[in-house]
């Protein structure tokens, strides 16, 4: 179990301290939910009635908030330093150890940079470019021709269809589908035509893409996802 003493999580947040800074903390929790060991905080007045309540060990409040009777870290922005203290323990959720599991299938002109991990079962289509520090967790299907940019996550069975370009530090979520088929027809007398998608998909750099969300790529062209977007799940 990861364990932080308050005065070294207020150096990394750049926080000040109220209270006993020697206090160990072992997670994090809501401010209703939280347990002994834990750290919560408050950003919003409405729950300020639980602060009396909470059994957190400390809390991260806004710098001008008056003494709360246990230990706090004092800071302009306490949602943002909370986020930051919930991304340092649960770190190591997504460590994943680089190497090409034995049951992955590796087309033929495939290049993998350093450190890349490629989960059981995930399949790599020929000509595919992986960049470095990548993870391809189990079940996921790379087309022919792709290319995928450094630090990017994909969770199991995702679906990334052949000449998608993907830039770097992409975090796409379970199940989701990039660059299948727009849903296009012509109407030919009775009968519907499929208008064929010779596009592609282009997602930019620093985006998140949520479970089971599809991305279609363009009839002609691209489809482009800007940097920095955030796609929630089922969209």
């Amino acid at each position: 179990m990861m364990r932080v003493r308050l005065d070294e999580l207020a150096k990394r947040l750049g926080a000040d301290i109220a209270g006993d800074g020697t206090v160990e903390i072992t997670g994090v929790g809501g401010i209703r939910e939280a347990q002994p060991g834990q750290i919560t905080f408050l950003a919003n007045p409405k729950y300020e009635v639980y602060l009396s309540e909470t059994r957190a060990s400390a809390v991260i409040l806004g710098g001008d908030h008056p003494e709360i009777g246990k230990p706090a870290l004092l800071c302009a922005n306490p949602y943002v330093a909370f986020l930051k203290v919930l991304k340092l323990f649960s770190a190591d959720r997504a460590v994943v150890a680089p190497g090409v599991h034995a049951t992955a299938i590796v087309g033929e002109g495939v290049a993998l940079g350093q450190d890349v991990a490629v989960g059981p079962y995930a399949v790599i289509g020929d000509g595919a470019r992986i960049g470095d520090a990548v993870v391809l967790m189990s079940g996921v299907h790379v087309g022919p021709r792709c290319r995928i940019g450094r630090g990017t996550f994909v969770y199991p069975n995702v679906v990334i269809r052949e000449e998608t370009e993907i830039g770097e530090r992409v975090l796409i979520h379970a199940g989701a589908v990039i660059g299948d088929d727009g849903f296009g027809f012509a109407k030919d007398g009775k009968s519907y035509l499929k208008i064929p998608q010779v596009g592609n998909v282009v997602i930019e750099d620093d985006v998140e893409i949520g479970a089971n969300t599809t991305v279609d790529r363009a009839t002609t062209g691209t489809t482009r996802i800007g940097s920095g977007t955030r796609i929630d799940n089922l969209v």
